[in-house]
């Protein structure tokens, strides 16, 4: 059994398999305190540093240097000048306004399966804490049809489309990067 599968088999998962309900919870429950540092992953380091990661803008000649550049000495860059549009952005945005704004029992009919990738859910970091995150999910791997279906039977088509429509833009502009600093490695 692989890593991940076995940090969910003992996980907070299986006591809470799926987000809290934010709206009806009236008191807060111990499983979503953080106290204290102690309830904290050990791989994760904080830094008060002012400093913020590169901003590189990918319609600079000189973006393909900056962007290996950032990578060899921040491990991460702030990209604007993509190309995605802003009005995709905010429709993306829009699209999953409304699925958050279901009523928790509608959201459930999309629910993650055990050991699934895709769906309704907790994220998938989850096991890695003591304590269960304030966040709730839609994980999109592939077509979200078959989700999104089960939300809105008749009404389904303009949030796939979006979505779609994102991934899309997301994986050229992936595919982009990845050559930039594949080249880079020679």
């Amino acid at each position: 059994m692989g890593a991940l599968a076995e940090a969910y088999k003992h996980s907070l998962l299986d006591k809470q398999p799926i987000p809290l309900d934010y709206g009806s919870v009236r008191t807060l429950p111990e499983s979503h305190i953080w106290l204290d540092q102690s309830d904290e992953s050990p791989y994760v380091a904080y830094s008060t540093s002012p400093i913020s990661p590169p901003v590189i803008d990918l319609t600079d000649p000189d973006a393909p240097r900056l962007i290996i550049q950032a990578c060899e000495t921040w491990g991460v860059f702030q990209l604007i000048g993509h190309g995605i549009p802003t009005k995709l952005t905010e429709d993306v945005e829009s699209e999953a306004g409304k699925l958050f704004d279901l009523p928790v029992d509608q959201k459930l009919k999309a629910l993650r399966s055990p050991g699934g990738g895709a769906g309704y859910g907790l994220p998938h970091i989850s096991p890695f804490f003591n304590k269960c995150m304030w966040h709730e999910g839609f994980t999109i791997m592939g077509s979200p049809i078959d989700h999104t279906r089960q939300l809105w039977p008749q009404a389904y088509q303009g949030f796939c489309e979006t979505m779609v429509d994102y991934q899309n833009q997301l994986k050229a502009l992936t595919e982009q990067l990845i050559r930039i600093i594949f080249k880079s490695l020679n």
